[in-house]
């Protein structure tokens, strides 16, 4: 296992250009949500969502459990979506696609954030939604360079395996349950005790 995510930092550090390439596309779905999050469509539907986010985590009959098993599930399906993508050399752009409609929800629900709560809206979004949001975007990253360097060195092997995209999974899922099990935390130890007392 070791070896595998030498393996992987390895490659990650001869990736500049995707990576870069990635955070470009980033912070353009950013951007694009902070001006398109008061769009009349876009605004009922977010705000029902923020709303529905802030009362699940401040709830106290909601398990923290239940919201870090949710958030699992949501990140396995990213990541099983970035693997199926990553099968096939051709089909690499999805990942840039999901990548960016990660930054445009992470925009418009900032916005949506605080036009609801104002600054415990924001304090919510920066110490719980952004880190959690980059952590997963991170992971999905990974991931998704790990399969393209795997399936364009195959051009050149010509010997598909499919464990070595499972991998390639497996460590972007891990990466992706840190941001899940950072909420998680940050919910159990401060977020949930200070709303009850304040």
């Amino acid at each position: 296992m070791r070896e595998r995510i030498n393996h992987a930092v390895c490659i990650l550090k001869n990736s500049e250009n995707m990576i870069i390439s990635f955070c470009i596309v980033y912070l353009a779905g950013i951007v694009l949500g902070v001006v398109f999050s008061n769009q009349s469509a876009n605004k009922f539907i977010l705000k029902d969502q923020v709303c529905n986010f802030y009362i699940i985590i401040l709830n106290p009959d909601k398990s923290v459990f239940s919201i870090l098993f949710m958030r699992l599930l949501h990140n396995l399906g990213y990541i099983l979506l970035i693997g199926a993508a990553g099968i096939v050399i051709y089909t690499f752009p999805i990942e840039f696609f999901i990548i960016f409609y990660r930054g445009l929800i992470l925009g418009s629900v900032g916005c949506a954030f605080y036009s609801l709560y104002g600054i415990s809206g924001i304090s919510i979004y920066i110490f719980i939604v952004v880190p959690q949001n980059l952590i997963v975007t991170f992971g999905l990253v990974v991931t998704g360079i790990l399969n393209y360097k795997y399936i364009k060195g195959l051009c050149r092997k010509g010997k598909f395996d499919l464990t070595e995209i499972g991998w390639n999974c497996i460590l972007g899922f891990v990466i992706c349950a840190v941001g899940a099990i950072y909420e998680f935390l940050l919910l159990l130890i401060l977020i949930r005790p200070l709303h009850f007392y304040f």
